[in-house]
């Protein structure tokens, strides 16, 4: 029993470890979507390029033809509009970490006893009550 107990556990561990490197980071993700959104794209000009062997060879009427192709248009500009999108989203979430980055540091005053955040004008440190002398530093 406490063998099976011990399995369980060990394979637990294993399980929480290996979740963060799955998962992976989201700008992965987004190249990955977008790296995908590019494949299907590129397939779908392939495709184009056959149906138009496919006429030349007199395997499709003209008709079938330009009905097949205007699909394969459709599904393209599709495909380009959601590439857009996600790098629109990308360059977004770029922009916004820099300007988190670039932003101008909050001044703070911290106890000097336990490093507690201590709001202004207060004399004492609300978590461990030593005397506060308005010592400021950059969060």
């Amino acid at each position: 029993m406490s063998l099976a107990i011990g399995i369980g556990l060990a394979l637990f561990s294993l399980m929480v470890l290996a979740v963060p490197f799955l998962r992976g980071s989201a700008a992965r993700r987004s190249q990955d979507t977008v790296r995908g959104l590019q494949k299907r794209r590129e397939a779908i000009y392939q495709e184009a390029r056959i149906l138009q062997s496919d006429l030349a060879l007199g395997h499709l009427s003209q008709e079938e033809y330009e009905v097949r192709l205007r699909e394969y248009r459709i599904q393209a500009a599709e495909l380009l509009r959601q590439e857009d999108n996600s790098r629109e989203l990308e360059r977004g979430l770029e922009e916004e970490i820099r300007g988190l980055r670039d932003a101008p540091k909050e001044e703070v005053i911290t106890c000097p006893n336990c490093g507690a955040r201590v709001d202004e004008g207060v004399g004492e440190c609300s978590e461990c009550g030593a005397e506060i002398t308005e010592t400021i530093s950059e969060a």
